[in-house]
């Protein structure tokens, strides 16, 4: 007999009905689910980040924190390699010119950098003065893992 878990809450911005410079937040439940796994397979930490990605991401895009959250994140955009859907999710960077360095923190807790690896992908930048498309590459080594985006 399996043991069912109750279900879980994940936020979801919408903008605000009444406000054209306001975003709400909604919170959607999944259906329970057995123990052996959740949908997609997801552990505690990748269930845990997509929780934090939905609430931070339309951070990103308000008029008074946007700017000052834009200095070191950037939302990234792209189409997964295998599953052929768009994800958004935030990222910290770093920019050098026509550079943007992507560090990934636990890389083998996350999924998404993978889809860079080899000759890379293409994705989307989002800065608050604009989106940017570039062509990323992901590496692993001795110094950490990084995604290196060249923008067109």
């Amino acid at each position: 007999r399996q043991q069912m878990i109750p279900a879980t809450a994940y936020p979801t911005a919408i903008q605000n009905p009444h406000s054209t410079s306001q975003m709400m937040l909604r919170i959607s439940f999944t259906t329970p689910v057995c123990r052996r796994g959740y949908r997609g397979g997801m552990n505690l930490f990748q269930r845990t980040a997509k929780l934090f990605n939905a609430a931070f991401t339309p951070l990103l895009s308000l008029p008074v924190v946007g700017p000052a959250l834009g200095k070191s994140m950037v939302t990234v955009s792209y189409t997964g390699r295998r599953s052929g859907k768009h994800v958004s999710l935030p990222v910290a960077y770093q920019r050098r010119g026509d550079e943007v360095v992507i560090g990934v923190a636990m890389p083998e807790q996350k999924q998404w950098w993978r889809n860079f690896l080899g000759e890379g992908a293409d994705l989307t930048l989002h800065f608050p003065d604009g989106d940017r498309t570039g062509r990323a590459v992901a590496s692993s080594g001795e110094g950490g893992t990084v995604v290196r985006v060249a923008l067109a």
